[in-house]
């Protein structure tokens, strides 16, 4: 059955916590009629933000070539084998899916302890993340984040957060940054086809 759900839902949400959770809220209509299918980790029942399926990323359990697209936002670093995880990615999209993969560059300690939460293994540099990904037909690396946006995240500044992250704002820092080397923003946007 996951086999048949895999073909016939073309976007993967792949270790979250919660459907339409992080920052694909804003986009739940169009991957609604898309297609959307929430893989989880230790999935608690949550009513209709119930993950669709409780499974590892490491080991998933979808056919070869079966998944057109999928994302895994803030999952890598939380695995203690990244390295199986970007394999089975791999293995389960089909000969041009894509997906996008996005992991912490600078960022504090953020597991969850107990039985039911996750560890906080890794951070990933540039080359790092390409070298994870490296089996996949294309990768593009995007930093995301750069020296002015990072600033709003450390004191004093960190009482400005809220209003701060305004997509406005963030698209503002990302644009100033832009134009900055980008040799230690926030985190990497990794875009891969296989």
């Amino acid at each position: 059955m996951v086999g048949e759900v895999a073909q016939s839902s073309p976007v993967f949400d792949l270790g979250t916590g919660s459907r339409f959770r992080k920052e694909i809220a804003p986009y739940r209509d169009m991957l609604m009629e898309t297609g959307y299918f929430a893989l989880g980790y230790h999935v608690r029942r949550q009513g209709e933000l119930t993950p669709d399926l409780d499974a590892d990323l490491q080991s998933l359990p979808f056919r070869t070539g079966s998944v057109g697209g999928a994302f895994a936002i803030e999952v890598f670093e939380h695995l203690p084998h990244p390295w199986k995880a970007a394999e089975e990615l791999h293995r389960v999209l089909r000969p041009g899916g894509k997906a996008l993969v996005t992991v912490p560059f600078q960022t504090g300690y953020h597991g969850v302890p107990g039985p039911d939460g996750y560890e906080d293994y890794f951070r990933y540099s540039e080359s790092g993340l390409k070298s994870l990904l490296g089996m996949f037909k294309k990768v593009e690396v995007v930093p995301v984040g750069g020296k002015l946006y990072r600033l709003i995240h450390t004191p004093p500044f960190l009482f400005l957060r809220g209003p701060m992250m305004s997509r406005a704002l963030v698209g503002a820092f990302n644009a100033i940054d832009a134009r900055q080397p980008p040799s230690s923003p926030l985190r990497w946007l990794a875009l891969v086809e296989r």
